[in-house]
């Protein structure tokens, strides 16, 4: 190979170390903040009546007397295939297990506080790592925690507002497998290049909410959650393999293990949700969120030294963009609670959630299709003043085909024709509350 065709190679490769989007959930958004409103599918936002409301409506809490504590987790085991040209590839089964706690507290008749902490974002992917995309990648993974301190205020008997700042902590890491060889269609897996990225940052945003009982048997909520950017700062990580013929009087220099930093805005949403209670043991709910996930319209990269230097007139590459150009979308979400017992709450839940990412932009990071959830949960009053729920949640991933474009091709999505199939995800919820 020509020594310009391999400086091409070396910069393309270098390009598209970071082009791959991410994506659990619809993007990658979470909603699993409570074992009860996992069963509900987010159907708190017109009830908002225990100590996850702070997560879903925090204005509800002026309906808690005293006291309240909540703690628990929703364990997810996500699954999925991707087709390329014919042959199917699985990613592994993993579990994750996203945590939430909440404490609210009665002031006076007027005021409250509320301190919540629960995950918004998370993603969950990994592939064999010599798999066909592994040059998009092949391990991908997004925690976060957001901490929301609360102020709620019951303005009328009818009436409630709340606002408060979040605080959110955002880790991402992505591996995948660099191709030195790329232009001259020579691919090997002697000469692949792994490339590791580690990174996170603390963002912050802001919460507020209404909370409206126009009558005993109807309750209204709308709540509203700001941008929050994150300016990402971590490591990348090279292991080289063998060196590509014609490159070893540069491969030194090359892919060099340097510090990056990235920013990502993660989208504002509003949210609204109507509860009616036809009798005294049975609520309805109905809620539709709008997330405007066009506010990640491009990956940026930067890094600390050039991945690829100066070479024969050719620029050092020090950083990389892709444009993203995601979808504003929305998600439903129908839901309905009876009391069996007194002791005992039965909870069921539907919920249509949109894919905000175009087919320009789809890759392997995530199944990246419309998503319907079917959720189940009981309730137990064990005391007067403890409770214990329980969830179970099937999220069904619609299949997708597409053919990559010029874009995808860029972002290294492999073959010719691609299927995302099979994606569904388990998720298995607990949580505990106490008042006080």
């Amino acid at each position: 190979m020509p020594v310009h065709s391999f400086r091409l190679a070396l910069i393309a490769a270098a390009l598209i170390l970071f082009g791959a989007s991410s994506g659990y959930g619809a993007g990658f958004a979470m909603y699993e903040y409570g074992a009860r409103g996992n069963a509900l599918g987010g159907g708190l936002v017109g009830r908002a009546d225990d100590p996850s409301a702070l997560a879903y409506n925090p204005a509800g809490i002026t309906q808690l007397e005293g006291t309240g504590f909540m703690a628990g987790f929703t364990t997810i085991n996500p699954e999925a295939s991707v087709e390329i040209d014919g042959t199917t590839y699985d990613a592994e089964s993993k579990f994750w297990t996203p945590p939430h706690l909440y404490a609210t507290q009665q002031l006076n008749d007027t005021f409250w506080l509320g301190f919540g902490v629960y995950s918004r974002y998370g993603l969950g992917i990994e592939y064999d790592e010599n798999w066909a995309g592994r040059y998009n990648v092949y391990e991908a993974n997004i925690q976060s925690l957001s901490m929301s301190p609360t102020l709620a205020v019951k303005v009328t008997d009818w009436l409630s507002v709340a606002a408060g700042p979040e605080i959110m902590w955002f880790e991402f890491s992505q591996k995948k497998k660099v191709d030195p060889t790329v232009v001259a269609g020579t691919t090997s897996l002697a000469t692949d290049v792994d490339a590791q990225l580690d990174g996170d940052s603390w963002g912050y945003g802001g919460v507020a909410s209404i909370h409206i009982t126009p009558a005993d048997w109807l309750r209204l909520g709308a709540t509203y959650r700001s941008q929050v950017k994150q300016e990402v700062k971590g490591e990348v990580d090279f292991t080289k393999g063998a060196t590509p013929l014609g490159l070893a009087a540069y491969y030194s220099s090359m892919f060099n293990d340097t510090d990056a930093s990235g920013t990502i805005t993660l989208p504002d949403s509003y949210t609204f949700g109507v509860a009616v209670y036809p009798t005294d043991k049975l609520s309805l709910e109905f809620d539709a969120i709008y997330t405007r996930w066009s506010s990640y319209d491009e990956l940026k990269i930067e890094y600390d030294k050039a991945v690829v230097p100066a070479i024969g007139g050719n620029p050092a590459v020090n950083s990389y963009e892709s444009q993203k150009d995601w979808d504003d979308v929305w998600r439903f979400q129908f839901s309905a609670e009876y009391a069996l017992l007194a002791w005992l709450d039965l909870r069921a839940s539907y919920v249509f959630d949109e894919s905000p990412i175009p087919d320009g932009h789809a890759d392997y990071m995530v199944p990246a299709n419309d998503r319907h959830m079917f959720g189940v949960g009981t309730g137990f009053h064990i005391t007067e003043n403890l409770d214990v729920d329980l969830a179970y949640n099937y999220l069904h991933i619609t299949d997708r085909k597409f053919n990559p474009t010029a874009e995808q091709s860029d972002e290294n999505v492999a073959g010719s024709s691609n299927t995302f199939k099979n994606g569904h995800a388990h998720m298995y919820a607990l949580s505990v509350g106490y008042r006080f």
